[in-house]
Protein backbone atom coordinates (compact mmCIF):
# COMPACT_ATOMS: atom_id res chain seq x y z
CA UNK A 1 0.00 0.00 0.00
CA UNK A 2 2.61 2.31 1.31
CA UNK A 3 4.05 2.28 -2.38
CA UNK A 4 1.43 2.84 -4.27
CA UNK A 5 -0.34 5.63 -2.24
CA UNK A 6 2.10 7.04 -0.41
CA UNK A 7 4.87 8.64 -2.96
CA UNK A 8 1.98 11.23 -4.50
CA UNK A 9 2.65 13.00 -0.87
CA UNK A 10 5.86 13.12 -1.58
CA UNK A 11 7.62 16.48 -2.28
CA UNK A 12 11.61 16.09 -4.05
CA UNK A 13 12.90 19.29 -2.11
CA UNK A 14 11.29 18.29 1.20
CA UNK A 15 14.55 15.86 1.67
CA UNK A 16 15.26 12.38 1.03
CA UNK A 17 12.06 10.03 0.14
CA UNK A 18 12.78 7.80 3.08
CA UNK A 19 12.15 10.46 5.30
CA UNK A 20 9.20 11.27 3.75
CA UNK A 21 8.15 7.70 3.58
CA UNK A 22 8.88 6.95 7.26
CA UNK A 23 6.70 9.98 8.23
CA UNK A 24 3.89 9.39 6.15
CA UNK A 25 3.72 5.76 6.94
CA UNK A 26 4.32 6.67 11.08
CA UNK A 27 1.43 9.08 10.40
CA UNK A 28 -0.87 6.48 8.75
CA UNK A 29 -0.58 4.15 11.56
CA UNK A 30 -0.91 6.37 14.25
CA UNK A 31 -4.76 7.64 12.53
CA UNK A 32 -4.88 3.92 11.72
CA UNK A 33 -4.65 2.86 15.37
CA UNK A 34 -6.56 5.38 16.88
CA UNK A 35 -9.68 4.69 14.51
CA UNK A 36 -9.37 0.65 14.98
CA UNK A 37 -9.38 2.06 18.94
CA UNK A 38 -12.50 4.18 18.77
CA UNK A 39 -14.40 1.56 16.67
CA UNK A 40 -13.11 -1.21 19.13
CA UNK A 41 -14.24 0.61 22.19
CA UNK A 42 -17.93 1.58 20.48
CA UNK A 43 -17.92 -2.47 19.74
CA UNK A 44 -17.38 -2.70 23.72
CA UNK A 45 -19.65 -0.21 24.93
CA UNK A 46 -22.36 -1.70 22.43
CA UNK A 47 -21.68 -5.23 23.33
CA UNK A 48 -22.85 -3.83 27.39
CA UNK A 49 -25.77 -2.71 26.11
CA UNK A 50 -26.99 -5.24 24.26
CA UNK A 51 -25.65 -8.14 27.24
CA UNK A 52 -27.94 -6.02 29.47
CA UNK A 53 -31.13 -5.76 27.41
CA UNK A 54 -32.03 -9.05 26.37
CA UNK A 55 -35.39 -7.57 24.08
CA UNK A 56 -32.93 -5.50 22.32
CA UNK A 57 -30.55 -8.06 21.75
CA UNK A 58 -32.86 -10.73 20.15
CA UNK A 59 -34.76 -7.94 18.39
CA UNK A 60 -31.47 -7.06 16.68
CA UNK A 61 -30.45 -10.87 16.24
CA UNK A 62 -34.09 -10.83 14.30
CA UNK A 63 -33.28 -7.98 12.27
CA UNK A 64 -29.75 -9.50 11.04
CA UNK A 65 -30.88 -12.86 10.11
CA UNK A 66 -33.57 -11.25 8.47
CA UNK A 67 -31.35 -8.90 6.61
CA UNK A 68 -29.04 -11.80 5.68
CA UNK A 69 -32.17 -13.84 4.60
CA UNK A 70 -33.36 -11.26 1.95
CA UNK A 71 -29.80 -11.67 0.77
CA UNK A 72 -29.56 -14.84 0.52
CA UNK A 73 -33.39 -15.09 -1.36
CA UNK A 74 -31.87 -12.26 -3.84
CA UNK A 75 -28.80 -14.02 -4.41
CA UNK A 76 -31.12 -17.37 -5.34
CA UNK A 77 -33.46 -15.02 -7.12
CA UNK A 78 -30.81 -12.97 -9.38
CA UNK A 79 -31.31 -14.82 -13.47
CA UNK A 80 -27.32 -14.55 -14.13
CA UNK A 81 -24.49 -14.45 -12.28
CA UNK A 82 -23.07 -11.06 -11.75
CA UNK A 83 -26.47 -9.21 -12.88
CA UNK A 84 -28.94 -7.56 -10.76
CA UNK A 85 -32.54 -8.41 -10.93
CA UNK A 86 -33.62 -4.66 -12.02
CA UNK A 87 -32.80 -4.01 -16.08
CA UNK A 88 -30.05 -2.30 -16.79
CA UNK A 89 -30.88 0.00 -20.58
CA UNK A 90 -28.52 -1.66 -23.74
CA UNK A 91 -25.70 0.85 -24.18
CA UNK A 92 -25.89 3.15 -26.56
CA UNK A 93 -24.22 1.84 -30.08
CA UNK A 94 -20.76 2.84 -30.64
CA UNK A 95 -20.12 5.20 -33.72
CA UNK A 96 -18.91 4.00 -36.76
CA UNK A 97 -15.18 5.11 -36.41
CA UNK A 98 -12.28 3.73 -39.01
CA UNK A 99 -10.78 1.60 -36.24
CA UNK A 100 -14.36 -0.07 -35.42
CA UNK A 101 -15.22 -0.18 -39.21
CA UNK A 102 -12.40 -2.46 -39.66
CA UNK A 103 -13.78 -5.11 -37.56
CA UNK A 104 -17.48 -4.49 -37.93
CA UNK A 105 -19.79 -6.36 -40.10
CA UNK A 106 -21.33 -4.65 -42.98
CA UNK A 107 -24.24 -2.63 -41.93
CA UNK A 108 -27.32 -5.08 -41.69
CA UNK A 109 -25.24 -8.20 -40.28
CA UNK A 110 -25.43 -9.31 -37.17
CA UNK A 111 -21.74 -10.03 -35.20
CA UNK A 112 -21.49 -13.57 -34.16
CA UNK A 113 -21.96 -13.54 -30.20
CA UNK A 114 -18.52 -13.64 -27.97
CA UNK A 115 -18.16 -16.90 -26.27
Amino acid sequence: MYAALLPQFMDPQAGPAWAQLLQLGGVQIIVGLAVNALIMLGAARLSGFLASRPRVMTAQRYAAGGLLGIFALRTAFTPHPGRSLTPRRPPPPRPRTIINAVNAPPPGQRQPPHH
